[in-house]
């Protein structure tokens, strides 16, 4: 697995009661991601502080992917013109020579000038400044755009019990077919499918159908929501590695304590209201 540190430097999360972690937290948090054997970490230069906290916590445990931020928004100081920059700064803020993997954060910024864009991103992997490159995902409708131009060596994409597109279009196994790195994030939906039924309903009460469905399913298999949510992902034999955030490391320890493999998951569960599975949508 790999530690998403978004709450790191984020009060992130629907679920999130406990704001950002304090260093002695994340420190602890690291430590419980270490003993788990994961060693790699997601971070961005969007998520706050994430990015200098790993870089004061790390000493070297982990390797690091990060991300672009999406240029689109035209908000970045003057000196992030150019791309160099912001991974120049990533590699300062979290003390490193080199990254695991460096992702656009938002794939759609390849619709404008991205052969430009691409060949800076081919550049960096070039000169050793990354191992791998790739894009950050959240439809299939943007493989449909970028793949054939923008072949990446890693796409992180949302699968869960509820969003499973990548899976329905077969775009899982075009991207497994073609030697793609394929991670998956969201697996809880931001901590949405890990709530009490009842804090679901009122989060989300046009989805009364899928509640009910989760509920009744967790009831028959005697399963918790996050053995299910976590065993759906590790039996797609397509998945090379599972992103999970945690507010706590009693959380992570939970998550990483959890062997369930399930062969299958109903398709009655899965849903295609974009209002409930894109978190970007959520008021």
């Amino acid at each position: 697995m790999i530690f998403g540190t978004a709450q790191l430097g984020l009060n992130y999360g629907i679920s999130n009661k406990v704001g950002q972690p304090s260093i002695e937290q994340s420190q602890k948090l690291l430590e419980t991601a270490y003993n788990n054997s994961v060693r790699i970490l997601d971070t961005a230069f969007a998520y706050g502080d994430s990015e200098k906290v790993i870089g004061e916590l790390n000493k070297n445990r982990f390797e690091i992917i990060s991300k672009l931020p999406d240029l689109s928004r035209n908000q970045f100081p003057q000196e992030y013109n150019d791309i160099l920059g912001f991974l120049q700064k990533t590699l300062e803020n979290t003390n490193q020579k080199h990254l695991y993997a460096y992702l656009l954060h938002s794939a759609d910024n390849l619709s404008n000038n991205g052969k430009g864009l691409w060949s800076k991103m081919l550049d960096f992997k070039e000169r050793g400044l990354t191992k791998k490159i790739g894009y950050s995902l959240y439809s299939p409708k943007q493989l449909n755009l970028y793949f054939k131009k923008y072949k990446p060596d890693i796409v992180q994409i949302p699968m869960n019990i509820l969003d499973r597109e990548f899976q329905r279009t077969g775009w899982l196994k075009k991207l497994k077919d073609n030697g793609i790195e394929i991670h998956i994030r969201s697996v809880f939906l931001q901590g949405l499918l890990l709530m009490e039924y009842e804090d679901q309903m009122l989060k989300f009460p046009d989805s009364q159908k899928v509640w009910i469905s989760l509920k009744q399913e967790l009831l028959k298999n005697q399963i918790s929501a996050l053995d299910y949510c976590l065993g759906f992902i590790k039996g797609i034999q397509e998945v090379d590695e599972i992103v999970v955030g945690a507010n706590s490391s009693y959380e992570l320890e939970e998550i990483m304590g959890s062997n369930s493999i399930l062969k299958s998951v109903p398709t009655g569960l899965a849903s295609s209201d974009e209002r409930l599975i894109y978190p970007f949508n959520w008021k």
